[in-house]
């Protein structure tokens, strides 16, 4: 019995799949039409066909896409992916400036990156969906940071960077926003 229903599920996955693919290829058709008389490229026909495999999946119960992940507010899953793309870019640019000890063109060679690090990890603490003062506060840290960074004042730049360290919010909605700079990938 139990193997019977497990076929009867699996039919009807199958059926309501198969349904839904050729409802969202008849839409895409429909669509194509509207949209240009001439025959699609095979450009657009890979486009289409990526639609429909997106639109089915959603159909299906499937997760969402990757690049809508950072949408709204951020949440305990958007701030682990984010101290994995950017703390370590953050941390590892603060370790070789304090082991240098001073603010050379090699390390400044690689400041954009660490720039842009702080300007993305900054914009995931905010607490509602569009940005509130606390990310707004961490873009003009990083951008003071950067500023002073130009100038190759040492100490200058050390302590923009501990300021950005410290407006850094202890929690939000995702969890704490602190780095730990023995560990990026370990909140504090």
């Amino acid at each position: 019995m139990a193997s019977r229903n497990a076929h009867r599920r699996w039919w009807l996955l199958a059926t309501l799949y198969a349904g839904s693919m050729a409802f969202c290829q008849a839409q895409l058709k429909v669509a194509a039409g509207l949209r240009a008389s001439a025959p699609a490229q095979a450009k657009d026909e890979h486009e289409s066909r990526r639609g429909v495999l997106q639109v089915g999946a959603m159909l299906l119960g499937g997760s969402q896409p990757s690049w809508a992940s950072l949408d709204g507010v951020p949440d305990v899953g958007d701030l682990y992916a984010g101290r994995k793309r950017y703390a370590p870019k953050i941390v590892d640019g603060y370790k070789s400036l304090k082991a240098s000890g001073a603010v050379e063109d090699d390390w400044l060679s690689n400041l954009p990156k660490m720039r842009k690090a702080m300007d993305k990890w900054g914009a995931l603490q905010r607490q509602d969906v569009v940005p509130d003062k606390i990310s707004r506060t961490l873009l003009k840290d990083s951008a003071a940071f950067e500023k002073a960074a130009k100038t190759k004042d040492f100490s200058s730049t050390m302590k923009a960077f501990q300021a950005y360290l410290e407006d850094l919010p202890t929690a939000g909605p995702g969890g704490s926003g602190k780095l730990n700079l023995s560990d990026p990938l370990a909140p504090p």
